[in-house]
Protein backbone atom coordinates (compact mmCIF):
# COMPACT_ATOMS: atom_id res chain seq x y z
CA UNK A 1 0.00 0.00 0.00
CA UNK A 2 3.21 2.28 0.88
CA UNK A 3 4.52 1.62 -2.59
CA UNK A 4 1.32 2.57 -4.37
CA UNK A 5 0.68 5.74 -2.62
CA UNK A 6 4.49 6.84 -2.87
CA UNK A 7 3.93 5.77 -7.01
CA UNK A 8 0.76 8.01 -6.73
CA UNK A 9 2.51 11.36 -5.26
CA UNK A 10 5.46 10.71 -7.74
CA UNK A 11 2.95 10.37 -10.45
CA UNK A 12 1.48 13.91 -9.38
CA UNK A 13 4.83 15.52 -9.38
CA UNK A 14 6.02 14.44 -12.44
CA UNK A 15 2.51 15.45 -14.18
CA UNK A 16 2.65 19.40 -11.97
CA UNK A 17 6.49 19.52 -13.05
CA UNK A 18 5.33 19.28 -17.13
CA UNK A 19 2.51 21.50 -16.42
CA UNK A 20 4.65 24.04 -15.52
CA UNK A 21 7.68 23.81 -17.86
CA UNK A 22 5.61 23.81 -20.76
CA UNK A 23 4.04 27.08 -20.10
CA UNK A 24 -0.17 25.99 -18.94
CA UNK A 25 0.63 27.53 -15.36
CA UNK A 26 -0.90 31.87 -15.49
CA UNK A 27 2.29 32.98 -14.28
CA UNK A 28 5.18 33.98 -16.62
CA UNK A 29 8.79 33.53 -15.94
CA UNK A 30 9.18 37.01 -14.34
CA UNK A 31 6.83 35.96 -11.52
CA UNK A 32 3.70 38.53 -13.26
CA UNK A 33 0.46 36.72 -13.57
CA UNK A 34 -2.04 36.86 -16.55
CA UNK A 35 -5.03 38.97 -15.86
CA UNK A 36 -8.53 37.38 -15.93
CA UNK A 37 -10.03 35.76 -18.80
CA UNK A 38 -6.56 35.14 -20.51
CA UNK A 39 -4.29 31.92 -21.12
CA UNK A 40 -0.07 31.57 -20.52
CA UNK A 41 0.80 30.72 -24.42
CA UNK A 42 4.45 30.30 -24.98
CA UNK A 43 7.32 29.20 -23.25
CA UNK A 44 10.58 30.22 -21.18
CA UNK A 45 14.03 29.12 -22.47
CA UNK A 46 15.00 26.56 -22.51
CA UNK A 47 11.55 25.45 -23.90
CA UNK A 48 11.01 28.34 -26.08
CA UNK A 49 11.68 32.24 -26.61
CA UNK A 50 8.57 34.02 -26.11
CA UNK A 51 5.63 34.04 -23.55
CA UNK A 52 2.68 36.25 -23.71
CA UNK A 53 -0.21 36.47 -21.85
CA UNK A 54 -3.54 35.99 -24.72
CA UNK A 55 -7.45 36.22 -24.25
CA UNK A 56 -9.42 32.40 -24.18
CA UNK A 57 -12.36 34.08 -25.82
CA UNK A 58 -12.77 35.30 -29.88
CA UNK A 59 -9.94 36.23 -31.07
CA UNK A 60 -6.16 35.20 -30.55
CA UNK A 61 -5.73 38.79 -29.05
CA UNK A 62 -2.57 39.86 -26.67
CA UNK A 63 -3.54 40.99 -23.04
CA UNK A 64 -0.95 41.15 -20.15
CA UNK A 65 2.24 40.49 -20.07
CA UNK A 66 5.16 40.14 -22.51
CA UNK A 67 8.65 38.38 -22.44
CA UNK A 68 11.20 37.87 -25.33
CA UNK A 69 14.26 36.36 -25.58
CA UNK A 70 16.96 35.45 -28.17
CA UNK A 71 18.34 32.04 -28.65
CA UNK A 72 21.17 32.26 -25.79
CA UNK A 73 18.11 32.56 -23.46
CA UNK A 74 18.91 36.69 -22.48
CA UNK A 75 15.57 38.57 -21.77
CA UNK A 76 15.63 40.92 -24.84
CA UNK A 77 12.02 42.33 -24.42
CA UNK A 78 9.32 42.76 -21.96
CA UNK A 79 5.98 44.95 -21.06
CA UNK A 80 1.99 44.81 -21.81
CA UNK A 81 -0.07 44.29 -23.84
CA UNK A 82 -3.86 46.11 -23.90
CA UNK A 83 -6.18 44.85 -26.39
CA UNK A 84 -3.41 43.59 -28.80
CA UNK A 85 -1.53 46.90 -28.94
CA UNK A 86 1.54 47.71 -26.80
CA UNK A 87 0.84 49.74 -23.36
CA UNK A 88 2.11 51.20 -20.41
CA UNK A 89 6.44 50.52 -19.75
CA UNK A 90 8.31 48.49 -22.30
CA UNK A 91 12.27 47.87 -21.80
CA UNK A 92 14.71 46.07 -24.70
CA UNK A 93 17.95 44.88 -23.76
CA UNK A 94 21.10 44.28 -26.08
CA UNK A 95 22.26 40.79 -25.96
CA UNK A 96 25.00 41.80 -23.70
CA UNK A 97 22.39 42.01 -20.88
CA UNK A 98 22.87 46.07 -21.35
CA UNK A 99 19.13 47.71 -21.79
CA UNK A 100 19.12 48.91 -25.20
CA UNK A 101 15.63 50.90 -24.99
CA UNK A 102 12.65 52.28 -22.82
CA UNK A 103 8.89 52.98 -24.05
CA UNK A 104 6.42 54.04 -22.51
CA UNK A 105 3.19 53.40 -24.54
CA UNK A 106 -0.09 55.70 -23.95
CA UNK A 107 -3.71 55.30 -25.47
CA UNK A 108 -2.38 52.06 -27.57
CA UNK A 109 0.58 53.74 -28.95
CA UNK A 110 -1.28 56.74 -29.92
CA UNK A 111 1.31 58.51 -27.59
CA UNK A 112 4.94 57.31 -27.11
CA UNK A 113 8.09 58.07 -24.94
CA UNK A 114 11.17 56.29 -25.86
CA UNK A 115 14.87 56.37 -24.78
CA UNK A 116 17.22 54.68 -26.46
CA UNK A 117 20.65 53.64 -25.44
CA UNK A 118 24.01 52.52 -27.34
CA UNK A 119 25.96 49.24 -26.71
CA UNK A 120 28.34 50.88 -24.05
CA UNK A 121 25.86 52.14 -22.02
CA UNK A 122 25.54 55.57 -23.38
CA UNK A 123 22.17 57.40 -24.22
CA UNK A 124 21.25 57.97 -27.46
CA UNK A 125 17.82 59.52 -27.30
CA UNK A 126 14.83 61.00 -25.43
CA UNK A 127 12.34 61.90 -27.40
CA UNK A 128 8.45 61.49 -28.40
CA UNK A 129 5.81 60.32 -30.51
CA UNK A 130 2.19 61.42 -30.75
CA UNK A 131 -0.47 60.28 -33.76
CA UNK A 132 -1.78 62.81 -35.54
CA UNK A 133 -5.11 62.36 -37.63
CA UNK A 134 -4.16 61.29 -41.31
CA UNK A 135 -0.79 62.08 -40.38
CA UNK A 136 0.03 58.90 -38.93
CA UNK A 137 3.29 59.40 -35.85
CA UNK A 138 4.97 63.02 -35.53
CA UNK A 139 7.72 64.06 -33.73
CA UNK A 140 6.17 65.71 -30.31
CA UNK A 141 7.46 68.19 -27.16
CA UNK A 142 11.56 68.14 -26.75
CA UNK A 143 13.97 65.84 -28.34
CA UNK A 144 17.81 65.53 -27.50
CA UNK A 145 20.09 62.87 -28.83
CA UNK A 146 23.52 62.35 -28.18
CA UNK A 147 26.81 60.54 -30.02
CA UNK A 148 28.17 57.14 -29.12
CA UNK A 149 31.29 58.71 -27.37
CA UNK A 150 28.42 60.98 -24.78
CA UNK A 151 28.71 64.45 -26.33
CA UNK A 152 25.44 65.51 -27.13
CA UNK A 153 24.36 65.96 -31.22
CA UNK A 154 21.24 67.90 -31.86
CA UNK A 155 18.35 69.16 -29.19
CA UNK A 156 15.27 71.48 -30.05
CA UNK A 157 11.64 70.38 -29.89
CA UNK A 158 8.86 69.63 -32.20
CA UNK A 159 5.32 70.25 -32.87
CA UNK A 160 3.49 68.60 -35.32
CA UNK A 161 6.46 66.77 -36.46
CA UNK A 162 8.42 70.59 -37.50
CA UNK A 163 11.30 71.98 -35.06
CA UNK A 164 10.00 74.72 -33.16
CA UNK A 165 11.84 77.22 -30.88
CA UNK A 166 15.62 77.39 -29.79
CA UNK A 167 17.89 74.55 -31.81
CA UNK A 168 21.29 73.52 -31.15
CA UNK A 169 23.39 70.77 -32.93
CA UNK A 170 26.96 69.77 -32.38
CA UNK A 171 30.13 67.80 -34.09
CA UNK A 172 31.46 64.61 -32.04
CA UNK A 173 34.85 66.55 -31.06
CA UNK A 174 31.92 68.60 -28.87
CA UNK A 175 32.42 71.82 -31.49
CA UNK A 176 29.27 73.56 -31.53
CA UNK A 177 27.48 73.27 -35.30
CA UNK A 178 24.46 75.37 -35.55
CA UNK A 179 22.39 77.40 -33.50
CA UNK A 180 19.23 79.47 -34.19
CA UNK A 181 14.96 79.59 -33.77
CA UNK A 182 12.51 77.72 -35.52
CA UNK A 183 9.35 78.51 -36.36
CA UNK A 184 6.80 75.64 -37.78
CA UNK A 185 10.19 74.65 -39.68
CA UNK A 186 11.54 77.50 -41.04
CA UNK A 187 14.70 79.22 -39.88
CA UNK A 188 13.32 82.75 -37.80
CA UNK A 189 16.05 84.89 -37.35
CA UNK A 190 19.63 85.46 -36.97
CA UNK A 191 21.00 81.70 -37.37
CA UNK A 192 25.39 80.36 -36.69
CA UNK A 193 26.57 77.98 -38.64
CA UNK A 194 30.37 76.62 -38.13
CA UNK A 195 32.99 74.63 -39.16
CA UNK A 196 34.20 71.37 -36.93
CA UNK A 197 37.41 73.26 -36.51
CA UNK A 198 35.79 76.23 -35.23
CA UNK A 199 35.54 78.83 -38.28
CA UNK A 200 32.15 80.34 -38.21
CA UNK A 201 29.73 79.92 -41.86
CA UNK A 202 26.72 80.86 -43.38
CA UNK A 203 24.81 78.27 -44.87
CA UNK A 204 21.40 79.75 -47.06
CA UNK A 205 18.98 77.17 -45.98
CA UNK A 206 15.49 77.77 -45.23
CA UNK A 207 14.16 75.16 -43.59
CA UNK A 208 14.96 73.82 -39.60
CA UNK A 209 16.07 70.36 -40.58
CA UNK A 210 17.27 67.48 -37.61
CA UNK A 211 20.94 66.90 -38.85
CA UNK A 212 22.29 63.83 -40.06
CA UNK A 213 25.64 61.74 -38.72
CA UNK A 214 26.25 60.42 -41.86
Amino acid sequence: MKVKTFLLHAAILSMIAVFLSTGCGTRLANGKKCPPGTRLIGAAPPKGTEQWCQKKEGWPIKEGFYLEWDPNGQKINEGEYKNGNREGHWTSWYKNGRKRAEYEYIDGGMETYFWYWYENGQQELDGKYRYKNGLGLRKEGPWTEWFENGQKWAEGEFRNGELEGHFTSWYENGQKQTEGECKKGIREGLWTFWYENGQKIQVDELYCVWPSRI
